[in-house]
């Protein structure tokens, strides 16, 4: 498996020459439209709808990943970079599966389950199937709830040293759950030349999604709502928050057309920049990455944002595909609520000191109690023998006496 690789995401989108157009909101909904004048043309995407939205996918030979599937993605590139309209591109509308079982949206009583081989698999020389976000997830999954390095057995339970954290988990949710977000995309103005968009909910960075043409967008917007979001944004689609369109302050000294042009464009230019600040807990962190698969002239990766638990910086996961010229022509971003943040930056820490908890907690200044305290709030416990968490449970029990 490939090594994961510290990259600048600003980096990369400085590169995009993408435009911000002006937000669009419904409720506590904000999309703002992301346009990209030069788009490429030898890279096309659509979408595959599953059979049934459960799905088991084998991502090692005695590890399975278990998930909600709605859909996945199918890319086709022409190796000489020849433009190409691609069959298929246009979205169908499909019927249900016969003995689906009956489901709400959110719960099923009984469903088919769909079984896939990869998270990413190349189907020929020029067409590759993969599930959008999963391949993220599972990177968050793979990178952080491995087994102890070292045979700590006085320290560790004998099933964490041999297998690790299993099940490996991450709660998401699926923009059904999110107030208001299904009305917002129905009633989407779409602009031209739109390649993705940035989804805010409580003006709070949710999701980027960029596509690779203006297409490919306009046929897969619609199927953002079966896209996965962070459980906290279930909550913050239900605060009592209406966002507000944003607008200039001042009247217009435009003393005839053109200049009242030059005020419009600089007034777009100042909402577009500042747009892209508040998607700034992603687009200006450092991301690490880890190749997936190459496709011809292009690049899968992975990623997960470099983390750390503290209430300004945001973690993400997700993946993108990058020309040979570091130009990002496909991201997919899903947000890491605060409680997976702090679990795989206790994970991360452990690992670097070797698994030793002594070294662990003197390097985040933390005590021995406070560290094995941390874990257990984070459901990390069922790494630690009970004899230890007894003790830290006994000692901090005679503190409060």
């Amino acid at each position: 498996m490939a090594e994961w690789q510290t990259r600048q995401l600003a980096e990369i989108f400085q590169k995009q020459g993408l435009q911000a157009a002006p937000s669009q909101v419904w409720q506590g909904i904000r999309l703002v439209p992301l346009i990209d004048p030069q788009p490429v043309a030898d890279l096309r995407l659509f979408r595959h709808k599953t059979k049934a939205e459960l799905g088991i996918v084998s991502v090692e030979d005695d590890l399975a990943y278990y998930a909600y599937l709605p859909h996945s993605y199918i890319l086709n590139w022409t190796p000489a970079g020849d433009p190409e309209a691609l069959s298929g591109t246009q979205m169908q509308k499909q019927g249900g599966v016969k003995d689906a079982g009956k489901r709400d949206g959110k719960r099923w009583k009984a469903a088919p389950v769909m079984q896939f081989e990869r998270m990413a698999k190349k189907l020929d020389a020029q067409h590759l199937r993969f599930l959008p976000q999963h391949l993220g997830i599972e990177g968050y999954l793979h990178q952080f709830f491995n087994a102890p390095g070292i045979d700590w057995r006085d320290t560790y339970r004998r099933s964490a040293i041999s297998e690790g954290l299993l099940p490996r988990e991450a709660c998401v949710l699926s923009g059904y759950a999110l107030e208001g977000l299904e009305t917002a995309l129905r009633i989407f103005e779409m602009h031209p030349g739109q390649v993705g968009l940035l989804v805010f909910v409580a003006d709070a960075l949710a999701m980027i999604c960029l596509y690779p043409h203006p297409s490919d967008y306009a046929f897969l917007h619609r199927s953002l709502i079966g896209d996965l979001f962070a459980e906290l944004f279930w909550y913050y689609s239900r605060l009592d928050y209406a966002v507000q369109p944003l607008k200039s302050e001042g009247k217009s000294q435009a003393q005839n057309w053109q200049e009242l042009k030059a005020e419009l464009q600089a007034l777009r230019g100042g909402i577009a920049q500042f747009q892209t600040w508040m998607a700034a807990g992603l687009l200006e962190m450092p991301i690490e990455t880890q190749a997936v698969q190459d496709l011809g002239p292009y690049q899968l990766l992975r990623f997960v944002s470099q983390l750390a638990p503290n209430q300004t910086q945001e973690g993400h996961m997700g993946e993108l595909i990058l020309s040979q010229s570091g130009k990002c022509v496909y991201f997919k971003s899903c947000r890491l609520s605060e409680s997976q943040i702090q679990t795989a930056w206790l994970l991360q820490n452990l690992e670097k000191q070797l698994w030793h908890l002594g070294n662990t907690a003197q390097t985040l200044n933390l005590s021995y109690d406070q560290l094995v305290l941390k874990l257990l709030k984070c459901d990390l416990g069922r790494l630690l023998k009970p004899q230890i968490i007894d003790q830290v449970l006994k000692r901090e029990r005679e503190k409060q006496k």
